[in-house]
């Protein structure tokens, strides 16, 4: 057994270059923490994220988008999206100067559930992306704080694969960004699909950690989306000892297995579900936080 965990990868002592990241924790890192006194803490990986990942918020945007592409996008009828965001601005809609953090934020605008909140609400956050086609095109439209990484669906930082459709070059932009939006880590992606497509290596850490190092350890969070097409309850399992404040969770389930795990994941950290929205949206489970009230935003 001991020999097992020795032969986990070697993370050097020095945190300080660019590169060290790449290497950093593919294996299991709580399992370091076991064997080796000189395990990186979660403080060094938070100052790491702040000084060469996060990216800061930005005051203005190379193409900041219009009312129109916000509330009646091309894409407004794509599934259930219009219903969708209808219900997220039911419950958001009245709240200013908000804080969301999404997991799997695209490139921004297509089928975004946050945009209309940051430009027309005054809110801000986290805007978290791992593609990096889908993140340049963020940071041109999108002002919140963002960082171009994989959340983890495990308690430890790890690399892993990026899977995304093949591009159809003959194909209108809209096409292409949908197929961009189905990119997902190659774990997650069916085998007959994945000669389909290319992969892309990315680092992942841990949202929390994430979290923490863009708006604080015990941040309050007003709307949480996590919606990276596979894994969302296990991203959402590692939030089980969250310092942090969640009003409304938002989770994209594939499954009823899914759905399952995702329910008892999401009662278990505190929240209680949220019904009140179409029927049609039946691919996002909503919850809101039992000890919070949503009228007056505070904290029983």
């Amino acid at each position: 057994m001991l020999g097992s965990l020795g032969a986990i990868y070697v993370v050097g002592l020095a945190f300080q270059t660019s590169t060290y990241i790449s290497y950093y924790c593919e294996e299991d890192c709580t399992l370091r923490q076991w064997t080796d006194p000189h395990y990186v803490s979660t403080r060094d990986i938070v100052t790491y994220l702040r000084e060469h990942v996060i990216e800061p918020r930005q005051e203005v945007v190379a193409q900041p988008p219009s009312l129109h592409e916000l509330e009646d996008p091309t894409w407004r009828r794509m599934g259930a999206w219009n219903r969708l965001q209808d219900a997220v601005l039911n419950l958001c809609r009245e709240m200013r100067n908000g804080v969301f953090v999404e997991v799997g934020a695209g490139g921004g605008l297509f089928l975004s559930l946050t945009a209309w909140l940051e430009s027309q609400r005054a809110w801000t956050g986290l805007l978290l992306e791992p593609h990096p086609e889908a993140f340049t095109a963020l940071r041109r439209t999108r002002k919140a704080a963002a960082a171009q990484v994989c959340v983890s669906d495990m308690n430890h930082c790890k690399q892993e694969l990026l899977w995304t459709p093949h591009a159809q070059l003959d194909m209108p932009p809209l096409y292409n960004e949908a197929a961009r939006a189905k990119s997902a880590l190659l774990q997650y992606v069916a085998e007959e699909d994945q000669d389909a497509g290319t992969l892309t290596p990315v680092q992942c850490f841990t949202l929390q950690t994430l979290v923490w190092a863009a708006l604080g350890r015990r941040a309050r969070v007003d709307l949480m989306v996590i919606h990276t097409m596979g894994g969302e309850y296990k991203i959402l399992n590692t939030l089980e000892e969250m310092d942090l404040t969640i009003l409304v969770l938002v989770v994209k389930i594939s499954t009823e297995v899914e759905k399952k795990f995702a329910q008892e994941t999401a009662q278990a950290l505190g929240f209680v579900p949220y019904d009140n929205v179409p029927p049609e949206v039946n691919d996002f489970l909503f919850f809101i936080n039992e000890r919070v009230d949503l009228v007056k935003g505070t904290t029983e």
